[in-house]
């Protein structure tokens, strides 16, 4: 049977979560987001690894253009979403 918790601010009830089932829950998002973080460090460090060109902001449209087509050909390389 489900326990139940009731929030004094607004006198709603809320089912509470089981303390073992709840710790686990947390123990599950924190190894998914490691997962997460080691494939994001992965990506970065590919991508640095290419040695994209440098964007300074003084250089006209065309090169900003230019610059912006060259990073989006570098995710696609490391298959990451532009």
């Amino acid at each position: 049977m489900e326990s139940r918790a009731q929030n004094r601010e607004d006198d709603v009830v809320q089912p509470s979560i089981p303390r073992r089932r709840r710790d686990r829950q947390v123990e599950d998002e924190v190894d998914l987001l490691e997962s997460h973080v080691d494939e994001l460090e992965m990506v970065l460090a590919r991508f640095q690894q290419m040695n994209p060109q440098r964007f300074l902001g003084a250089e006209g449209g065309d090169v900003a253009e230019n610059w912006l087509e060259h990073l989006e050909g570098i995710f696609d390389r490391v298959n990451i979403a532009a």
